[in-house]
């Protein structure tokens, strides 16, 4: 009887903490089937136990995020921030990543059709964190682009490529940090496109609220995140902050097709979301 005046004194409580219950159940046991099958694959070996802990600590409602916010305030300075380390990694095992492979086609096709959907007036994109700028020949109707990334290579490589572009938008690009670029000029949309979980959550939500400041009156912003624990903290955080329209996810399956979703470090799914900020919301 108790429990029971407890679930009827309080159903907003369960309809707030049920959600990311199921949700960090069901990433649980992707994981442990995920370690299942690479145990089996190697023969052997370890649970990755750091793994199922992140997990579940970070998939508890409102205490997850503080937890990842404690531990990121205690561990040294990651070298992802660094130009010189994006320098040395897009030349050597992260050369994928500036262009070419049907990953980032794919999610840059699904990013064009966000637009072409929910803003078709757009005209003018900011691409944050965009490697080869490939984004810009997907953006209907776009006239306006520029893509800003922290290294010099992928900077360059996006310049080698727009000389071979035959249609598209006006591109420029620019050499920067997200947390230092400014621009005195607005966009219709911005997108971060696997970028974000290179942020603390202090520093997501800090940078959230400043390029709003750049983003034209109805303008949307575009966010692709990885299937992880710490992409699920960041989306619940840009969830609280702005208003979500829509949601899309896809991932590359193996050898052997499945229905389902996956956990697997090598493709993980990606889930596209397109927001709005708040003040827009109540404006309408």
């Amino acid at each position: 009887m108790k429990y029971e005046s407890l679930y009827r004194a309080s159903p907003a409580l369960h309809c707030i903490a049920l959600p990311f219950i199921l949700d960090t159940s069901y990433s649980l046991l992707q994981t442990i089937e995920y370690e299942r099958d690479r145990r089996f694959a190697t023969g052997g070996g370890c649970l990755d136990h750091k793994r199922l802990l992140r997990v579940i600590a970070y998939g508890l409602p409102v205490v997850g995020g503080l937890i990842r916010s404690a531990y990121e305030k205690i561990r040294a300075e990651r070298d992802y921030g660094s130009q010189e380390y994006w320098d040395f990694s897009l030349r050597g095992w992260a050369k994928s990543y500036v262009a070419g492979t049907i990953q980032i086609d794919i999610r840059n096709g699904i990013t064009g059709i966000l637009v072409r959907h929910f803003l078709p007036q757009a005209k003018s994109v900011l691409d944050i964190g965009c490697a080869g700028g490939t984004l810009s020949s997907c953006i209907d109707g776009c006239q306006r682009y520029h893509g800003v990334d922290i290294s010099q290579v992928a900077i360059t490589e996006a310049l080698a490529l727009k000389t071979k572009w035959k249609d598209g938008p006006v591109a420029t690009f620019s050499v920067a940090d997200l947390r230092s670029f400014h621009s005195d000029e607005t966009f219709d949309v911005i997108v971060f496109n696997e970028v974000l979980y290179y942020l603390t959550l202090e520093s997501i939500e800090t940078e959230i609220f400043r390029y709003c400041q750049f983003l034209s009156p109805g303008g949307v912003v575009i966010v692709s995140l990885k299937n992880d624990e710490i992409s699920r903290i960041i989306h619940r955080l840009l969830c609280q902050r702005l208003e979500r329209i829509f949601s899309t996810i896809f991932q590359n399956q193996p050898k052997v097709p499945s229905w389902k979703i996956t956990y697997t470090r090598e493709h993980p799914a990606m889930l596209l979301s397109v927001f709005r900020p708040v003040r827009d919301a109540l404006q309408k």
